[in-house]
């Protein structure tokens, strides 16, 4: 499958999430994860899914799905414990024009949620294309243990020099670029070794 690795600005988007089983709890946790609170709608809640919902305060509706949901949301996200119902979201999400992920076949959605090592401004993403998400958890796994734990704080340094330079009205917009490249990149080869501890 020919995939193009895009990260999505999460305030710009306004999620449903329509499923309350495991596989939903699971795509709820990531949603939450980069700051994004959806709307669920299920006919059933599993207690986990039921926890989630009181403790982070999230909307949901106990209720069978139908297409009129959809109405202002999007970016969708297929995970009822029903294929084929997963497939009918995906195909009505996808003529609306709608981003939607199929928890049950990559195939019928129109996009993946990669694995993600997440350290706040430091993302990696991993996927095998949604062919072997196992893999990409196992790659996200190890990649998280190499990394030093103060890699938000080295990044955070980085970009604080950075603003900066940018924000220099004496500097030219060339000044500021070969500033930038010449005063940050020794921090980010620095950060480079810490972050991997070589």
């Amino acid at each position: 499958m020919n995939t193009f690795p895009i990260t999505l600005q999460s305030d710009k988007f306004r999620p449903l999430l329509i499923g309350g089983g495991k596989v939903a709890v699971r795509k709820l946790k990531g949603l939450l994860r980069a700051g994004l609170r959806p709307m669920i709608i299920s006919a059933d809640f599993c207690a986990e899914m039921q926890e989630i919902i009181l403790t982070e305060h999230i909307q949901a509706q106990l209720q069978h799905f139908n297409v009129a949901m959809m109405g202002g949301y999007n970016l969708i996200i297929a995970a009822t414990s029903d294929k084929a119902l997963n497939n009918r979201i995906s195909e009505q999400a996808m003529s609306l024009n709608l981003l939607v992920n199929n928890a049950s076949s990559a195939q019928m959605g129109n996009f993946i949620i990669p694995a993600v090592v997440d350290r706040n401004r430091l993302k990696i993403a991993i996927t095998t294309a949604g062919e072997y998400p196992l893999l990409s958890g196992m790659v996200r796994s190890q990649i998280d243990k190499l990394i030093h734990p103060d890699a938000d704080q080295l990044l955070e340094r980085i970009s604080e020099y950075r603003k900066a330079i940018v924000s220099n009205t004496a500097l030219s917009p060339e000044e500021k670029q070969t500033a930038i490249d010449q005063q940050l990149k020794p921090l980010a080869e620095d950060m480079i070794r810490i972050l991997f501890s070589l």
